[in-house]
């Protein structure tokens, strides 16, 4: 099984489909074992991608365009539209969506292929 630190901000109803993914066995179905980790402060979650301690977070827009701007490496790879302003950002050894987390033509609710 391939193993993937998973970061977000808190105890909050946003983490749910990470948490029913789980819970579910999901991850595990896919070959991932996934351990989600949550932590007070979102500039934790965003240094633990920076420096690899975490592959995958729920994150906010601006860390990224702030890293950006860094010259950094911090990809948005999901979001939200009129919802709270978090983003599933990826760290550097991410760089494509497709098949990273997910088989192709198969959908989780915390990992779900773009169009």
């Amino acid at each position: 099984m391939e193993k993937i630190i998973f970061t977000a901000v808190s105890r909050n109803y946003f983490n749910m489909p990470v948490w029913i993914a789980q819970h579910q066995g999901m991850f595990a179905d896919e070959g991932l074992d996934v351990a989600i980790e949550l932590y007070e402060g979102v500039d934790e979650v965003t240094n633990r991608l920076r420096d690899g301690r975490a592959r995958l977070a729920y994150g906010i827009t601006e860390h990224v365009i702030l890293d950006s701007e860094a010259g950094g490496f911090l990809e948005i790879i999901g979001g939200n539209v009129n919802r709270l302003p978090f983003s599933f950002v990826a760290g550097k050894s991410i760089r494509t969506f497709d098949g990273q987390c997910c088989n192709p033509g198969r959908s989780m609710p915390a990992c779900r292929a773009l169009p």
